[in-house]
């Protein structure tokens, strides 16, 4: 039989197989959520042992983010659905002549040109964080591919290849997935629409959804 590995060696395959998941769903995983993901799995997900079990649970909170993400924000969803009930309550004031109804239409149009012009801001930002986070995706893909390539040479003794590979091709594309990452770290939680960060607190969510465990009581 093959002995279970121990949270230590689990951690150490997560970090291995880290810079894969995250090209394949265009995500960042913080370390954090490494430490997080072996240490509940092996204190909750007894029916799987490490590191299959640790390995499954970032995938499924990096799958429910990447979800998440290619949806439509919640907060444009609920400013939308405003627009659309003043929409038809204004659509029904037009069919009333009395002062009270005029002056309700009048508040009603202000009040729909400014949310309007607020939700025509919100599709801009989510479209520019969508394009963003699509790019890094791409990178990272691009990426995973030139070193999958890069051991495949070695291993077939294409050294000429192999180079390029090493000293062009990967140093560029490393450094074009950095500075994606960057420029996109760089917008700040607060003002991004879009979440793009597999964290401790998106592993405990997992978790808490199979065990119904809190998730205070699970990051405790």
């Amino acid at each position: 039989l093959v002995e279970e590995p121990t949270v230590e060696a689990a951690l150490t395959i997560l970090r291995g197989v880290k810079p894969r998941y995250q090209a394949h769903h265009g995500l960042r995983i913080t370390d954090r959520a490494l430490v997080t993901a072996a240490n509940l799995a092996a204190r909750y997900l007894t029916e799987r042992k490490l590191p299959d079990s640790a390995i499954d649970l970032i995938d499924e909170a990096a799958s429910r983010l990447r979800l998440q993400r290619e949806s439509k924000p919640e907060e444009l969803f609920d400013l939308d659905r405003r627009i659309l009930v003043a929409q038809v309550e204004l659509e029904a004031l037009r069919k009333e002549e009395d002062p009270a109804s005029a002056d309700r239409r009048a508040h009603l149009e202000a009040e729909l040109r400014e949310r309007q012009a607020r939700a025509d801001d919100l599709n801009r930002r989510w479209a520019r964080e969508r394009a963003a986070v699509e790019a890094q995706k791409e990178a990272q893909l691009e990426l995973a591919e030139a070193r999958r390539r890069l051991e495949k040479a070695q291993r077939d003794g294409d050294f000429t290849a192999a180079g390029e590979l090493s000293y062009s091709v990967i140093p560029d594309l490393e450094r074009r997935s950095a500075r994606l990452e960057k420029e996109n770290a760089a917008v700040g939680e607060r003002s991004r629409l879009l979440s793009d960060e597999v964290t401790a607190a998106t592993v405990a969510q997992v978790v808490s959804r199979s065990t119904g465990v809190p998730v205070d009581r699970i990051l405790r």
